[in-house]
């Protein structure tokens, strides 16, 4: 594709983008006028009771509704400086493989399987049970929870299944 036609491409994604946005923007507009003070009170008031809101974190509606880090005025971005910010984009992307993947990723933390917990807490426990220390006891008694939290989870976990699941039907 030449640059002639990236650079139309990218103008109607551009313009397409702000379209919805000002649709985006009049429906939140609607929905501001819509929110009713009683019935958001008490919806609050359930998430207090459930424990996920607690009085003292309470905000106010209109600062969620219209977070200043997020009102930013697109508008006064022009087309070239967009344009130039996604083909330096796409070359970054292009050219990621050669560099080495993305910088800005943080690395990622490879937990260990719940298998290869249980058989960690296993051979700690039989090493263990040689010793007649305090701290060995009490160490089991962690253990001996670890391992009850890790079948919980697992039995949470699991699938509801019928008999028939693993058959399958016969056509005649």
């Amino acid at each position: 594709m030449s640059t002639a036609h990236s650079k139309v491409a990218i103008k109607l994604a551009i313009e397409y983008s702000r379209t919805r946005l000002r649709l985006f923007e009049k429906a939140l507009r609607r929905l501001r006028s819509a929110l009713n003070h009683v019935e958001l009170s008490h919806a609050l008031d359930e998430l207090e009771c459930t424990g996920a809101l607690q009085r003292q974190n309470w905000m106010d509606i209109s600062f969620l509704v219209n977070c200043p880090e997020e009102n930013v005025d697109i508008d006064c971005t022009t087309d070239e400086e967009i344009y130039e910010a996604v083909m330096e984009a796409r070359a970054a992307r292009e050219n990621m493989d050669v560099n080495g993947g993305d910088d800005n990723e943080p690395p990622q933390s490879a937990l260990p399987a719940p298998i290869d917990v249980r058989k960690a807490v296993s051979t700690i426990s039989d090493y263990l049970i040689e010793s007649n220390e305090p701290y060995a006891r009490k160490l089991e008694g962690l253990l001996n929870a670890l391992r009850h939290d890790l079948r919980l989870k697992e039995t949470r976990s699991l699938r509801t299944s019928k008999v028939t699941d693993y058959f399958s039907r016969i056509n005649k």
